[in-house]
């Protein structure tokens, strides 16, 4: 006989808590689940409230189990965040169903929802207290998911309904949220309100009280610059979803979305719109072939590549530079914005990360194609077996791992042919030889000659028309001959020994190294020995010795 299992709601909640969504990710979640309610407005309100004051205790939820010491960020001062819509609304039921983890429900081809356990996972991972408000046809339902209250009744999965709050936590009704949204709710024809309180995961990044207001503005920023890029093609007009079964595109229709009264803009991530006929330093695209796969026969993706301008290009036009600055407060540099951007139904689901090019391209962050941004369009469907599509979506909707088809029909255009990017360029390149001319400006097609004024060419290139080739250099003079060497002296002659008389006792003959081959002086009769004629007088003289 099978045997019951005995379910604890306490170490589930915690879980819940845990859950790896983002503060961004989870009103994004709940930013879906309003489009496809048709809501045409949404407030996002962040704020403080003092719990103290309101009348919560000092320690609520305490479970030997999970929280020993309570829940913390239910006393004292304390953010919380609302988040108001005026879609359709729901009735009780439907409010019901809509806590329901993963309850049954058929999701149109256009709609963001896709696995039914959005709301339950999204808002808990965020806050321990979490109250809904619905206003249908002038009704109002309201349900509250309470960790106070798990962790008292750890067996028991409960949504509270007013009267119990009223009777076991009346403190609830006095906090700042509640009366805001109660206030709401009642000045609405229709529409939804979510509230959550105890909002663990902020509330743990806080530094001191003293940079409370700061940081709670640096969350603004990073949610207003997220929705801007996450819902770009819900912001603005032009857009529409395309249907399976060759139904009609459904227009989508620009919706109004503020947090802290602050309007959100759309972010364009690919600055598609600064272009340039004039120059090749602005935004480059070309359209992607590729294809992935779904039941087994192929599907055409639609893709662009883009390669972004540098930023003291976009910085030149006072709203691209804006969108730049805003980008950066989501998640920092440009380089670790670069990668595939993909989209479901217009609504961005996956960028940048550790692996931003998903097996396409590198396997991590390079200086090198830090200026490169894919856009990737899923297909259309309608199946939920996720083993029948060549792409993955896990419950978060956050997260789409490629398979390995749809890589290798991208990886093409990755390493594919050459072609011409501008009409300025000097030649043609793949698409990260284009990259690395972007990058790398010291070369290549963007550089601008200070000769000629003309692309593509450094100054005194020899691809400038203005080049001329340089002077030669004048010949080395040649040097003056050095001066002959002075003649050794000549060595001084030994006296020779007194020679010996001429018979007739008239001359006396006499060798010397000296003047004419023979000379007279004075009865002496000079011979030169180093004479070039000594030889004809050489016997002669040898016999005078």
């Amino acid at each position: 006989m099978a045997k019951p299992r005995q379910h604890d709601f306490v170490r589930e909640n915690k879980a819940l808590h845990s859950e790896k969504y983002t503060l961004n990710q989870s009103i994004g979640d709940v930013i879906d689940n309003s489009i496809d309610a048709k809501a045409s407005k949404i407030d996002i309100i962040l704020r403080d409230c003092d719990y103290a004051a309101a009348g919560s205790p000092k320690k609520v939820g305490v479970q030997r189990r999970t929280y020993k010491n309570g829940l913390p960020y239910l006393h004292g001062k304390h953010s919380y965040l609302l988040i108001q819509d005026n879609g359709n609304g729901m009735t009780v039921d439907e409010l019901y169903d809509a806590l329901t983890m993963g309850a049954d429900r058929n999701y149109k081809d256009y709609e963001l929802g896709h696995f039914g356990v959005g709301m339950k996972k999204s808002t808990l991972s965020q806050a321990f207290e979490f109250t809904i408000l619905s206003k249908k046809k002038g009704k109002v339902s309201l349900f509250r998911m309470s960790s106070i209250h798990s962790q008292e009744n750890p067996l028991k999965d409960e949504l509270l309904e007013i009267s119990d709050i009223k009777t076991k936590y009346a403190w609830m009704m006095n906090t700042t949220g509640w009366k805001d949204a109660q206030k709401r709710i009642s000045e609405s024809d229709t529409g939804t309100i979510l509230l959550l309180e105890g909002m663990h995961k902020i509330e743990d990044e806080f530094g001191t009280l003293d940079e409370r207001e700061e940081y709670l503005e640096s969350i603004q920023e990073k949610i207003i610059s997220y929705i801007g890029l996450t819902f770009q093609r819900y912001l603005e007009s032009g857009h529409e979803i395309k249907r399976t079964n060759k139904q009609r595109p459904k227009k989508i229709k620009p919706m109004n979305i503020s947090v802290n009264f602050e309007k959100v803009h759309p972010l364009d991530p690919f600055f598609s719109k600064v272009t340039s006929t004039t120059t090749n330093h602005m935004t480059l695209k070309r359209s992607l072939s590729a294809k992935t796969v779904i039941d087994g026969s192929e599907h055409p993706l639609d893709a662009i590549s883009y390669i972004i301008p540098q930023a003291a290009n976009l910085y030149a036009d006072p709203i691209a530079k804006s969108i730049e600055k805003s980008l950066q407060k989501i998640d920092g540099s440009r380089m670790v914005l670069q990668g595939i951007y993909i989209y479901r139904h217009q609504r961005l689901i996956d960028y940048s990360g550790n692996r931003p090019w998903r097996g396409v391209g590198p396997e991590s962050l390079t200086n090198t194609t830090a200026a490169g941004r894919w856009e990737v369009h899923l297909p259309p469907h309608e199946a939920l077996d996720l083993d029948s599509l060549d792409f993955g979506l896990d419950s978060t909707k956050t997260e789409v791992p490629l398979g390995q088809k749809t890589k290798e029909s991208l990886k093409k255009f990755w390493a594919g042919s050459h072609r011409q990017w501008h009409k300025l360029d000097t030649d043609k390149a793949t698409y990260t030889g284009r990259l690395k001319y972007r990058t790398h400006t010291t070369d290549g097609f963007e550089v601008i000659c200070g000769d000629c004024g003309n692309l593509g060419h450094p100054k005194h290139s020899k691809k400038c028309p203005k080049y001329t080739p340089p002077v030669p250099a004048p010949p080395a003079p040649v040097p003056a001959p050095a001066p002959a060497p002075a003649p050794a002296p000549a060595p001084v002659p030994v006296p020779a020994p007194a020679p010996a008389p001429v018979p007739g006792g008239k001359y006396v003959i006499k060798a010397v190294n000296t003047g004419n081959l023979v000379e007279e002086n004075s009865g002496t009769i000079n011979v030169n020995e180093t004479h070039l004629a000594f030889n004809i007088v050489k016997e002669w003289f040898k016999k005078q010795k």
